[in-house]
């Protein structure tokens, strides 16, 4: 199945409910960290430390969602998955527990090689990368770091490894295009799509505390993601949002409450009425489907980041 169809199907089964069916997909983050700056991203904008999920947290998270019904688990979220040396075992633990389809997205510019084959190898169903340009000097400006030349190679490594070891997994590139980088993105896709499963190449989308940068895509209320998806950060907190770079949509600590619980809280209860009538005031949310940048305040204080707390 194409990413394109993936979303597609994921969005038709979503019920549009207070408490919702328990999601079928699960997005854990292995790291909030990122090496790098994309100019429609706000990770590089958070203002603490960054953290890799631990290993025992990761087992916990991924043994409770797949005993609640969960069958697919990404590994990524706001950050990059290979800043977390562990990413490989927490792959193959999710195959060794039955998930059906195991995936993640990387700029591909971090990790060894052997960081690489070590996350195929364990099990992962699809492989994606994420680049934004088609070129080197587009490439530097999007992305805060020239390292354009060795992310294609990291590209068509990963090409060769499938075609010489038979493994079989998916190998996909998403692009988010603006309207200087869109003529080299399209002439990357023309060479790279016959050897990979998709080139996915979309326009930039609203993401929350960005601005000054051009948008083609917006959310609108009620995002379906509030109602179909887990997403759980590094820190170990349910987050509303995948966009969430400050935890001003972080509903519950996990560390301290089962996933069960967690879902079906009564704050996220509360948010998902907010987003089916469309009252979204005071909260990121209404930023993100509205447009805007008014002021807005944490779901949970103690859970965001200090510079978003009251």
């Amino acid at each position: 199945m194409s990413i394109r169809e993936r979303i597609k199907t994921i969005a038709k089964a979503t019920v549009f409910e207070a408490q919702p069916p328990f999601p079928h997909v699960l997005m854990l983050e292995p790291s909030s960290a990122c090496n790098q700056s994309c100019l429609f991203c706000g990770n590089d904008k958070r203002p603490h430390r960054h953290r890799n999920l631990p290993m025992d947290r990761a087992a916990s998270i991924l043994t409770q969602a797949y005993a609640l019904g969960t069958r697919e688990v990404g590994f990524y979220l706001r950050g990059e998955p290979f800043l977390n040396p562990r990413l490989a075992d927490m792959v193959a633990l999710a195959k060794q527990l039955g998930y059906e389809y195991v995936y993640l997205s990387t700029n591909g510019s971090v990790g060894s090689w052997k960081s690489y084959v070590a996350v195929i190898d364990a099990g992962i169903d699809s492989f994606k990368f994420s680049i934004n340009a088609g070129k080197s000097d587009d490439y530097a400006a999007t992305h805060g770091l020239d390292v354009f030349s060795h992310v294609i190679d990291r590209l068509r490594r990963v090409i060769s490894y499938r075609e010489e070891s038979g493994a079989a997994f998916k190998i996909y590139v998403s692009s988010t295009y603006t309207a200087a980088t869109k003529e080299g993105i399209l002439a990357l896709r023309d060479e790279f799509a016959p050897r990979i499963d998709e080139f996915y190449v979309h326009g930039t989308c609203r993401v929350p505390g960005e601005e000054g940068v051009e948008v083609e895509r917006f959310f609108r209320a009620p995002c379906p993601m509030v109602f179909n998806r887990l997403h759980v950060t590094a820190e170990g907190y349910l987050n509303l949002c995948c966009f969430d770079f400050k935890n001003a949509l972080a509903v519950v600590d996990l560390n301290v409450t089962p996933l069960a619980e967690a879902w079906n809280s009564p704050l996220c209860a509360t948010m998902r009425k907010r987003h089916m009538d469309a009252s979204l005031e005071n909260t990121l949310c209404g930023n993100c489907v509205n447009g805007t940048d008014a002021p807005y305040a944490p779901l949970v204080s103690e859970l965001a980041d200090k510079d978003v707390r009251p």
